[in-house]
């Protein structure tokens, strides 16, 4: 498989010693609970049908009981390899799923014979390095969207966790991915819903400042990349003793 993702572009941008960590310790990595939910929402809105195929709702029953645990050995042996989540959870992915629905820039960017989660496979001209991304959508008049979680998919928040999460990085770099394909790339659109009810949806499109800055952000983190893996020395943060401060906002 190729190299680097975004997710490991991020891990570089943070600390090289870090991403070589994680390559090694793959097996112990457990899925956080908003990666878990992300997935499922993604699931539950982009492909619906395999939604209840793989996904199934706990039965009520006590599991402290021995009646409880019969239920639930029998629930858990007929549903083996399935994600199993509680009725409030169902109840909750339907809601943003109708929620969306039910969004006009939503259905616009939904709309027609889009592409779901499909693997782009490319090498970097300037590094050599192969890289990957699974875009979440590629729309047929080229342009990728992405739907996202949120606390707040307000116009200024979503902004604030485009720059903390690095999605400026992410369009940029999946939208140079597809290009690589020969395709003519038009643009990158999120799909904002909030986390909570009543799970608010937005959509925004990358200006173009937001995805240059995101462009030489990944090429500076595959820099940084091809550098480690040619003195296949991987370092973590300064050794030095540093002057800190508080950040911008406290001052």
């Amino acid at each position: 498989m190729p190299e680097i993702s975004k997710h490991g572009l991020d891990l570089i941008h943070k600390c090289p010693a870090l991403w070589k960590y994680k390559q090694t310790h793959k097996n112990e990595e457990e899925q956080s609970p908003a990666l878990r939910w992300g997935t499922l929402v993604h699931t539950r809105v982009l492909e619906p049908a395999l939604f209840h195929s793989t996904v199934v709702v706990a039965p009520q029953c006590d599991r402290r009981t021995k009646a409880g645990k019969e239920i639930w050995e029998e629930f858990t042996t007929l549903n083996a390899g399935k994600t199993i989540i509680t009725e409030d959870e169902f109840t909750k992915l339907s809601d943003i799923a109708i929620a969306i629905g039910e969004h006009a820039g939503a259905r616009t960017l939904l709309d027609g014979d889009i592409g779901i989660e499909h693997s782009l496979f490319w090498t970097d001209e300037e590094t050599g390095i192969e890289c990957r991304a699974r875009p979440d959508i590629i729309r047929p008049d080229g342009i990728i969207v992405d739907l996202k979680t949120t606390q707040d998919a307000g116009a200024s928040a979503f902004s604030k966790s485009c720059g903390q999460f690095r999605y400026h990085v992410q369009a940029a770099f999946y939208m140079d991915g597809l290009a690589a394909q020969g395709v003519d790339v038009q643009g990158f659109a999120f799909i904002a819903v909030e986390k909570d009810a009543p799970h608010l949806v937005a959509t925004y499109v990358c200006d173009r400042t937001m995805l240059e800055i995101g462009r030489q952000a990944y090429q500076a983190d595959l820099r940084t990349y091809a550098e480690c893996k040619s003195t296949g020395t991987y370092p973590g943060y300064p050794e030095t003793i540093e002057e800190i401060t508080l950040p911008r906002w406290a001052l």
